[in-house]
């Protein structure tokens, strides 16, 4: 679909016009040439022609320019003469013993080739400073060729090559017309390290096939009319000759060995083909042809797609101005330029691949042919079409407006037709014939673009690049500017705006400024009122408003609402044409914009009106069809907003979008539309699908989180089918039965669709369609995954005997086990029958709640009931009102459940509302309410005694559990024994309590001897314990710094290492990642054993680091976990105690150290690379960060 046009034309005019030579090489700054057997230059900067040599060329048959040795060779039939391109050196010479008829260099200019006229063929190194000559291997074109082995597929005559290779096999050979010069040719491989030989035996041509040094490794088939001319494609094994013919001419193919792949005629008419060449990237081959009958000459570029093969230009010189010679300067993925020397000027062609579309019309370039596709219609794969355009010359330009297509020849003659009707040309001009003073070569007129029916374009006149417009209702030209820049883009957009990276020529006319010297594609689009230039490099380069937005960009399209570009990531990236979108795409959100993966190496056709299907064409030439989800969502989007839910539901199936876009698009307008959405849906069974795909989550954050905007809607599933029910009741919903039962099914309870079952079935009794949607919504019930017993346990949890018998009946269940059980339960009282169903149905819960009610089951089979079913919270929460009979039984029983689970204090309460008093009395005991057991003993009345060792045994108990407070007002208050509290409140160093009892009851001398005793041991602890964990922290601080330096030497002695390395360093990689695969599948006992190496201090572990920093991360807390200790301690020594001030002040200064010391190696031991998780390249970074991943999220963060 690719066609291949000008981008940029850059001429340089000739002063003296050039001779009617063929002898011509080019360099950026001259031309070389051979004039009356002399080389001469034609200095390009200065515009002067010079002689570089006096010294006759006779009869020279090459000129080659050397650029890497800078020299230049002239070869005459006997001699090779080097020479400086300046003149400046004297001229050195190299003599051959035999007489040359053709001489090659390889493309790396190391190794020439020389064919004499007996055929032998003879390879040289050349010193080209002392002119010496260094034969590498000679051979001949009649050398024996070795033997093929053929594999794989086998020979040729073995192949099966079906009907149209039979008939080929079959036919005559066409004679070849006899014209030939009989001079051999040579063609190298893009590598240098083959060549062929074409060359004329026996009245025909063959060519062999040599591998350097010189030898004959393949002989070609037999081919009629080949031709002299042979170009081995730069890269691959493909040989490109021509084949001349009675009534044909054609380009054939070999392969490296010989071996015809392919040919494609020609459509030239009566030209004679002088030459072929491929450019250097292999993707154009050039034919030089000349046609005796117009006296001009022509350079025919083709591409190939598929296999066929494109005429995309054709450049016609004439007599006035002939075409002297051509070459390929350069080449990119992108861009191609041919440099063209003709009598009076030499111009450099910039071609660039491009897609003629718009709106899915596409235009594709054959020669005289265009071919039309229309996308909107069909996906129509290359080489079909659905339309041509045929033309009397050679198309160079297609541009297409709206439904309007224009062509430009390579006559400079536009014609502009109907895309519908493309046999009927609507308006013809011949620009050569309108355009004043316009030069005689191929292009002069460029850059075509259109608006309505006005056609601008760019005409190159002997002073300047001419702008004008023409109105092709009248074929009137006008004037608009002209300048002296290379034009590269040239743009339509509103009038006198400002667009980046242009200039403006017209009233809406812009061209490229200097900016962006590489630029190949650009685009101008209005987003919001503001001009957005959308721009893609040779480099791959894609840019916006010259803000650099992907480094792999290899196509893009302004298309619709959206920017669509492809990657050589293989992804394809949809952007919607909004400010904020473009704001946030200019600062770098790339990665929040929509992308989807496609195949390697596509790049975008077209997109589709009005749909989400883009059409990509990929490497080979076949095109791919796929659909953008962002494109689709909006699509969506606007024909909900539009009312159109039946082509909403109708685009969701065909795009197979998720139903929940209904209503995460916009759950406003769903809810306020339910009944015009369940109208939409064309069948039930359509609805009920709609209904399975429904989840709690919002698809916008999930499967198309890059869409946009989302809501947060919390119970969405319930406000949704809450809203269908409530339509359904509104309406007659005995038609939708069906989704109801699904919905209720899946998103409620099986007992909410059999209500809908039993309503339905109380009005069906003398309706049978009624009867006939109740038995369809039980079958549907079971289709989707209920089980027979389910079904019939779920109808009777309803207390509806005759559902249940309807629901057996229908699940077909055996009348002799549900008829009984049914009448049995018919007999019951009410209450009995419901305690009966529900044990049935297994809801031991809801059942014993019939059970406490009914009169037949005393006490003992109640309590037996709540013990084996697990039920005594039920039967707490039911036991009132009329059930007190039953009270304290299941109180009782509710309170050891409560016991079990440690939930003393709650059982005490239980117990003590139910009037078990002792029984709560104990309970209180094992959970150390000590005030509630105090206000139990005074209601119980217990004896003084007895309270007393209660209280005590109470005490005892706090103090087991640490409750050393609480204890001490046990003792205090109610034990009367204050000298415990404060021995207890001493003992677990609570001074401040403890000196507060002693002076209440004036018992200085227990301050005396008890707590200042003890003030002065824990003041001697602390200061024994903050001494270690000093000398620890030193030791790890020390160590840790030790292991850093060893692993960044060992980081920085890595690229120093021996070759030895190279036999371990493949064990290594297996065993990191049978590491890594280990740890995905590992055990908890494996997972347990890594982290014990995580916490190893043992010296020389891979974890040693990292255990060192857990361990003066636990080390530091703990130290600050003693900073109440210490000042406690301090105080009361100052304030109680005769110790100097100075010994007390000791024990602080201690503290602080350790704190100081601890701020001060914050920094080494937690270094700031570890939290600020930059990409750093430094050594002792990197060492530090090689197991940074394996600290705690908490360690990590410290």
């Amino acid at each position: 679909m690719k066609n291949l046009e000008l981008l940029e034309l850059v001429r340089k005019p000739i002063t003296d016009p050039f001779p009617q030579t063929k002898l011509f090489i080019q360099t950026p700054d001259a031309v070389y040439f051979i004039l009356n057997n002399s080389l001469h230059k034609y200095d390009l900067i200065h515009n002067t022609r010079i002689e570089v040599c006096p010294k006759p060329f006779e009869d020279a048959i090459c000129i080659k320019l050397l650029t890497i040795e800078g020299k230049i060779c002239v070869v005459t039939p006997g001699t090779l003469y080097i020479l400086n391109p300046d003149g400046i050196d004297e001229v050195q010479s190299i003599t051959f013993q035999k007489r040359i008829v053709t001489i090659s260099w390889n493309p790396t200019e190391e190794v020439v080739v020389t064919v004499s006229q007996d055929g032998e063929v003879v390879t040289y190194s050349i010193d080209y400073e002392n002119a010496e000559v260094y034969p590498q291997g000679c051979s001949s074109v009649n050398a024996k060729i070795p033997d093929t082995v053929y594999v794989g597929w086998g020979s040729k005559d073995t192949q099966f090559r079906g009907l149209e290779g039979k008939i080929k096999k079959n036919e005559r050979p066409i004679e070849g017309k006899p014209i030939d010069d009989r001079k051999p040719s040579v063609s190298w491989r893009g590598n240098g390290e083959m060549f062929v030989v074409n060359y004329w035996q026996d009245y025909k041509r063959i060519f062999v096939v040599f591998e350097t040094p010189c030898k004959a490794m393949y002989r070609s088939e037999t081919c009629s009319g080949l031709q002299p001319t042979v170009a081995w494609r730069p890269t691959g094994n493909m040989i490109a000759t021509l084949a001349e013919l009675a009534n044909k001419q054609s380009v054939v193919i070999f392969e490296k060995n010989g071996q015809k792949r392919f040919s494609f005629d020609l459509n030239f008419g009566e030209v004679i083909v002088r030459e072929l060449k491929w450019s250097p990237c292999s993707q154009i081959l050039t034919i030089y042809s000349e046609s005796p009958s117009s006296n001009s000459q022509n350079i025919h570029l083709l591409m190939s797609s598929n296999y066929q093969w494109y005429e995309k230009q054709t450049l016609t010189f004439t007599s006035n101005n002939p075409l002297l010679d051509y070459d390929w300067s350069e080449t990119t993925q992108f861009t191609f330029t041919l440099r063209v020397v003709m009598r009076n000027e030499i111009v450099n062609y910039t071609f660039r691949n491009v897609i003629n579309n718009s709106q899915a019309k596409c235009a594709v370039i054959n020669g005289k042919i265009l071919q039309l596709t229309d996308f909107s219609d069909a996906v129509i794969p290359p080489t079909l079409y659905s339309k041509q355009f045929v033309n009397d010359k050679s198309i160079n330009f297609v541009f297409i407006n709206g439904n309007r297509v224009a062509i430009v020849d390579s006559g400079n003659c536009l014609k502009m037709f109907d895309f519908e009707n493309p046999e009927i040309v609507l308006s013809t001009v011949n620009f050569g014939e309108i355009v004043d003073n316009l030069l005689q070569f191929p292009l002069a007129c460029h850059h075509f673009v259109s608006k309505g029916y006005e056609v601008y374009l760019a005409a190159e006149t002997d002073a300047e690049t001419v702008f004008y417009g023409l109105n092709t209702q009248n074929n009137e030209l006008n004037f608009i500017n002209a300048t002296n820049d290379p034009v590269k883009h040239f743009v339509i957009a509103p009038k006198n705006c400002e667009i980046i990276s242009m200039k403006q020529i017209g009233d809406f006319l812009f061209i490229n400024d200097d900016s962006f010297q590489n630029s190949i594609q650009e685009t101008v689009a209005i987003v919001d009122d503001m001009p957005y230039n959308y721009q893609l490099t040779s480099s791959c380069h894609f840019y916006v408003n010259c803000h650099k937005i992907c480094d792999s960009v290899n196509s893009f399209l302004v298309f619709n609402d959206y920017l669509l570009f492809t990657t050589k990531l293989n992804e394809l990236y949809c952007v919607r044409l909004t400010r904020e979108s473009m704001e946030i795409l200019s600062e770098g959100g790339l990665s929040q914009n929509y992308r989807r993966s496609v195949e390697q190496g596509a790049t975008i056709v077209t997109g589709i009106p009005n749909s989400p299907k883009i059409v990509l064409q990929l490497p080979r030439g076949n095109l791919e069809t796929i659909s953008c989800r962002l494109i689709s969502i909006d699509i969506l989007d606007r024909l909900l907003s539009d009312g159109k839910w039946e082509e909403a539901l109708r685009f969701i199936r065909l795009e197979k979008l998720n139903a929940n876009l209904l209503f995460d698009l916009d759950s406003n307008r769903f809810l306020t539309q339910v009944d015009r959405f369940v109208s939409a849906v064309e069948t039930v069974n359509e609805l009920n699908s709609v209904c399975l795909e429904i989840e709690e989550v919002n698809v916008l954050k999930t499967l198309y989180k890059n869409w946009g905007r989302c809501e947060e809607f919390p119970e969405k599933i319930p406000t949704i089918f809450g809203k269908i029910l409530e339509y359904f009741d509104r309406v007659d919903y005995a038609s939708y039965i069906t989704t109801i039962m699904i919905i209720n099914l899946h998103f409620f309870a099986l007992r909410d669709a059999l209500i809908y079952v039993q309503d339905l079935l109380k009005r069906s009794r003398d309706d049978v369609d009624l009867k006939k949607s109740v038995v369809e919504a039980v079958n549907t019930l079971k289709t989707y995954g209920c089980d027979q017993e389910k079904l019939y346990t779920e109808a009777l949890l309803l207390y509806n005997l005759d559902l249940a018998r309807f629901v057996a009946t229908c699940c077909q269940m055996d009348p002799r086990i549900y008829e009984p059980h049914l009448n049995n339960l018919k007999n019951l009282a009410e209450v009995e029958r419901h305690y009966e169903i529900n044990l049935y149905g297994k809801r031991p819960k809801i059942a014993v709640a019939y059970m406490l009610r009914c009169p037949k089951f005393d006490s003992r089979e109640i309590l037996s009931f709540i013990r084996t079913h697990r039920v005594s919270r039920e039967a707490y929460e039911r036991c009132g009102g009329s059930n007190m009979k039953h009270y304290q039984v299941v109180s009782m029983v509710f309170a050891e459940d409560l016991s079990r689970k440690g939930c003393h204090h709650e059982s005490g309460v239980v117990l003590k509302k139910a009037g078990l008093l002792e029984e709560a009395l104990e309970e209180f005991k094992l959970g150390l309410r000590w005030r509630e057991v105090l206000d139990l003993l005074k209601e119980l009345q217990v004896e003084e005694m007895e309270k007393s060792r209660i209280i005590n045994e109470m005490a005892g108990r706090l103090m087991q559990h640490h409750m050393v407070k609480d204890a001490a007002v046990l003792y205090e208050y109610y034990a009367n024994n204050y000298e415990m509290a404060a021995k207890i409140l001493t003992d677990n160093y609570l001074f401040h309590e403890a000196v507060h009892l002693a002076k209440k009851y004036n018992r200085n001398d227990i301050i005396v001897a008890d707590i200042i005793p003890s003030l002065n041991k824990q003041k001697t602890h602390l200061e024994e314990k903050l001494t270690d964990l000093d000398g620890i922290f030193d030791k790890y601080r020390t160590r840790l710094a030790q292991v850093r330096r060893s692993r960044a030497a060992k980081f920085n002695n890595f690229g120093d290492e021996g070759d030895d390395r190279d036999s371990f360093s493949d064990a290594g990689s297996v065993a990191s990642r049978s590491s890594r695969s280990r740890s995905s599948t590992a055990s908890s006992r494996s997972r347990r054993k890594e982290e014990k190496k995580k916490q190893d201090l043992r010296q020389g572990g891979i974890y040693e680091d990292i255990a060192l920093i857990r361990a003066l991360h636990c080390l530091i807390r703990e130290v600050y976990s003693k900073g109440e200790e210490v000042r406690s301690c301090c105080i009361f020594l100052l304030q109680e105690s005769d110790v100097p001030f100075r010994e007390i002040r000791l024990l602080h200064d201690l503290y602080f150290k350790i704190d100081r010391k601890i701020k001060n190696s914050l920094t080494e031991i937690w270094p700031p690379h570890f939290y600020l998780n930059n990409n750093t390249q430094d050594v002792q970074e990197l060492a530090d960060l090689a197991n940074f991943e394996c600290l705690g999220n908490q360690l990590a963060s410290m």
